[in-house]
């Protein structure tokens, strides 16, 4: 059974601290609270990644996904909102969302709603929680919309986390293996060469190729590092500033097969869940937009909420396009049809999840020997470019 820390309110307002076993940390949940306790941080102990923990003591940055649970909790425990943000905004130590947290509370005591107080800090919050927590208000729904808001934030975040660790170890091998061809070529192979221009012998081609190489980079790498830096720089500033440029690129990148289905399918998921938190259809496709790193595709989407609001279907709207996959926009007018489209459009999006998930796995697990392999070779090449000169300087010596 595993074991969590957490640290709560009272029924006094007490703060408490402790360790216990629970089966789950739902299960966790349920038994404070019927015991008049208030939880808001719980963190299972001896996790090696965290599934989902609401400690703010580590990292860079504070995720929102965190906020959101602890008050969620806090409220559901009849703790009011203006408590609730200062609460949350105690356990936190980066001061800058500490001040952010405190804002937003003295805002609400004024009067102002959670929403609008959260818009003053919309480079912190996304506009998708905003409009979510906007719609919740109205209905009485708030603890439970920061609830599904934190549980989505948090899946999404674990689904990125995943593809990072996978890609972990190759990237070690390359970057490791990059820095020991370094180091022949810009330290060892330099240093040979005197014992090289001492020989009576011609020297091999290769050879010839590597002292190039290595003398080049002894005096210009650092060079060639910030052109090729600035170069970076540059082509990124040109496809930020410059929509035309972009909305070219990303046409490009749309259109491979990996990427389309992992821009669908965030698309399907988004949509679903926003359908699902009581927005109208246009309200979440123009939000999920938002959400996609392609111009070409949110150009798309901004024409089909335009289509929409004129009385197209959905469906219709999306087949004209000509850009979405079959099945997505099959499913979409199974979803019309039905009066089901959020319940749907959350099955394609795992459909796509998976098929993303199985690219990405094949992807990392062909790579891995490649990078092996190629740095293998060209740190052969080296060390057989540096050593054959020597047997032979060798076999004249004898």
């Amino acid at each position: 059974m595993p074991t969590f820390y957490y640290e709560a309110l009272d029924k006094t307002g007490k703060k408490v601290k402790n360790t216990v076993d629970s089966a789950s940390k739902n299960a966790l949940l349920s038994e404070l609270k019927a015991s008049g306790i208030f939880p808001y941080t719980v963190t299972e102990i001896g996790e090696s990644r965290k599934k989902f923990s609401f400690s703010f003591k580590l990292g860079r940055s504070i995720s929102v996904a965190d906020i959101f649970f602890q008050l969620s909790m806090l409220i559901k425990s009849s703790i009011p909102l203006v408590e609730a943000l200062r609460i949350v905004a105690q356990n936190i130590k980066k001061q800058k969302v500490k001040s952010i947290l405190l804002d937003i509370s003295t805002a609400v005591s004024e009067g102002k709603r959670f929403s609008e107080a959260l818009n003053k800090h919309s480079n912190y919050f996304d506009e998708i929680h905003i409009r979510l927590i906007e719609a919740s208000e109205k209905v009485g729904k708030l603890s439970d919309v920061l609830m599904d808001i934190a549980v989505y934030e948090e899946e999404r975040k674990k689904a990125f986390d995943k593809v990072k660790s996978a890609l972990v170890y190759p990237l070690t091998v390359l970057i490791i293996g990059l820095g020991v061809v370094g180091f022949l070529l810009s330290y060892v192979v330099p240093k040979m060469n005197n014992i090289f221009e001492s020989m009576n012998r011609e020297i091999p081609p290769s050879t010839q190729v590597m002292i190039f190489v290595g003398n080049f980079i002894k005096e210009y790498g650092f060079l060639v590092l910030l052109f090729f830096l600035f170069l970076g720089i540059l082509i990124q500033y040109i496809y930020r500033k410059k929509e035309s440029v972009r909305v070219k690129v990303d046409r490009k990148v749309y259109f491979i097969n990996f990427f389309r289905e992992a821009l669908v399918g965030k698309l399907s998921h988004m949509i679903s869940f926003l359908l699902a938190e009581g927005l109208t259809l246009t309200q979440a496709i123009a939000l999920s937009s938002k959400t996609l790193n392609n111009k070409f595709l949110q150009n798309n989407l901004d024409e089909v909420v335009e289509d929409i609001k004129s009385g197209k279907s959905f469906s219709g709207s999306a087949e004209s396009k000509k850009i979405f996959p079959e099945i997505f926009v099959a499913a979409v007018k199974t979803g019309e049809k039905s009066g089901e489209l959020s319940s749907i459009l959350d099955r394609i999006g795992e459909f796509y999840s998976k098929r993303v998930d199985k690219y990405t796995s094949a992807f990392i697990s062909l790579i891995e020997p490649l990078f092996i392999v190629f740095i293998g070779i060209i740190v052969g090449f080296i060390v057989l470019s540096i050593m054959g000169p020597l047997f032979d300087l060798n076999t004249v010596v004898q």
